[in-house]
């Protein structure tokens, strides 16, 4: 039986038979090796971008990169003083060996104390690092970071990045170093932004879910089904979650597990799908599901009628000008089709919103 994997980020070498390989994957790789400019992921939440960071760094270590992975969510509540250590210490831990004489005073991540201090942290990190081609830092969970820290922050990644395009003797070390961020807020609006540091030095990189090519390569997995029970199943799965990364897993999880689906013929396993789906996800305790409806019970009733109206195809609602739509779309909850119209992402969420609504007060919705 075939472990598909819902409960967090997949590992590269472990979970090799169960990661897509996303176009985005080798799009970022050709960046970061060809262009200086820093990368920016963005996706809603259970969407795939840990698993996809995982899957950069081991294709870069491969290639001679050095590659240290930051989840801020673990540094969310610190004030600056203690933000800056911590943050070295995971990036001098995170490169071991690929330092050069890590006894100079001035690697010591407890001196670092701020955004200047950081500045020349980095510059020395990639001083002492001569042995791998690019040092490439991706910071993770991007909006864990405090409003304390997060414009003197990227000043100095914005000012770590001009000082690469200068003419200083020592601007080398500054293009060695590469960021990446990801996250689920609104990094469109981020690296855009007028006053924004991260203006104009960042190229961002949106993550699609699974094509059904994709779902029928998860599907593969499956053991015990005849290929041509497999195609059945990836056509019905992404039916459902139309790619969704997290409910597509959860979904063959489920069918790989189900007697019942196994013991189906081609012309009733769509009908045995279709009672997994009611019992484990719309009407059981799905994780995912928990998540968005959550969000929409705390988001004000705005946000439940932008959905309802979108849900039921109002003409007004069918542009990217509706109410909250780019929250919605940064949460995962909607989408944009290949016309620009504003969708529910996939059919899970389509029936459990309309159930959600329904038992929502009139006012509400």
């Amino acid at each position: 039986m075939t472990v598909f994997e819902t409960s967090g980020a997949l590992n590269p070498e472990e979970h090799r038979n169960i990661i897509v390989n996303r176009v985005e994957l080798d799009e970022i790789i050709t960046h970061i090796e060809n262009q200086d400019q820093y990368a920016v992921i963005q996706a809603p939440t259970q969407s795939g971008k840990t698993t996809l960071l995982y899957q950069i760094q081991s294709r870069l270590h491969q290639h001679g990169y050095g590659v240290v992975y930051l989840d801020l969510s673990s540094l969310d509540d610190l004030e600056p003083a203690q933000f800056y250590p911590m943050l070295c210490t995971e990036i001098q831990d995170g490169l071991g060996e690929l330092i050069v004489d890590n006894t100079d005073p001035n690697l010591d991540p407890d001196k670092v104390t701020n955004q200047i201090s950081l500045l020349k942290y980095l510059r020395l990190v990639a001083e002492k690092t001569q042995q791998v081609r690019k040092l490439v830092f991706m910071i993770d969970e991007l909006g864990g970071l405090s409003e304390e820290l997060t414009s003197p922050f990227f000043s100095t990644l914005r000012s770590f990045f001009t000082r690469g395009r200068g003419i200083s003797n020592d601007r080398e070390f500054y293009k060695k170093v590469m960021f990446i961020f990801a996250g689920n807020l609104d990094l469109d609006k981020l690296i855009q932004s007028k006053n924004s540091p991260l203006r104009n030095i960042c190229e961002l990189f949106k993550l699609n879910d699974f094509s059904q090519e994709q779902v029928l390569t998860l599907a593969q997995n499956l053991q015990e089904f005849t290929p041509e029970i497999v195609e059945v199943i990836a056509d019905c799965v992404h039916q459902w979650c139309e790619g969704h990364p997290y409910l597509t897993q959860r979904l063959l999880g489920l069918i790989d597990k189900s007697h019942e689906c196994r013991n189906a013929s081609q012309d009733s396993l769509s009908g045995e799908i279709h009672k997994l789906v009611d019992k484990h996800i719309l009407y059981g305790s799905d994780a995912n599901l928990t998540h968005v409806l959550n969000y929409l019970r705390t988001s004000g009733d705005s946000y439940c009628q932008a959905v309802y109206k979108i849900l039921h195809s109002q003409p007004e609602e069918q542009s990217e000008k509706a109410p909250h739509a780019q929250e919605l779309i940064l949460m995962g909850i909607i989408k944009r089709s290949s016309n620009q119209c504003l969708i529910i992402r996939n059919q899970i969420y389509k029936e459990t919103l309309e159930i959600f609504l329904h038992n929502l007060p009139r006012g509400r919705k």
